[in-house]
């Protein structure tokens, strides 16, 4: 199970990183503005709470249709990247690390809106 969830993080990331490219060349505004924090995270449980992200994609089941299962797995590996983004935003002391995690919110946050796009979904 462990493993499982290592292997969807990594997933995640991997994802993000492959996507930056072909997001930055479909017209991301240049010097647009970070996401909000509408609510501030726990930073006293954000280091647990974002080891432990990667299972809700670990324990999805297989519907046996591929697009729909890879728009899935994509968007959740998209809002947890969000989300501990957000949360590394919000609690980190390294000002490189805060721009690196706004820089990945934006880059996941296109990703859900293309992906939403392109499987014709509207929410």
């Amino acid at each position: 199970m462990r493993l499982s969830s290592n292997i969807a993080l990594t997933c995640g990331f991997v994802l993000a990183t492959i996507a930056a490219p072909a997001l930055a060349q479909q017209g991301a505004p240049a010097g647009g503005v970070g996401l909000v924090i509408a609510m501030a995270p726990d930073c006293a449980t954000a280091d647990a709470k974002m080891m432990t992200m990667g299972k809700t994609v670990s324990s999805m089941p297989a519907s046996g249709n591929l697009d729909r299962d890879f728009s899935a797995m994509v968007a959740a590996n998209a809002k947890m990247m969000m989300e501990a983004a957000k949360m590394e935003m919000a609690c980190s002391k390294k000002p490189e690390m805060r721009k690196m995690a706004d820089g990945i919110a934006k880059q996941n946050s296109d990703l859900l809106h293309n992906l939403q796009i392109s499987s014709g979904s509207t929410h």
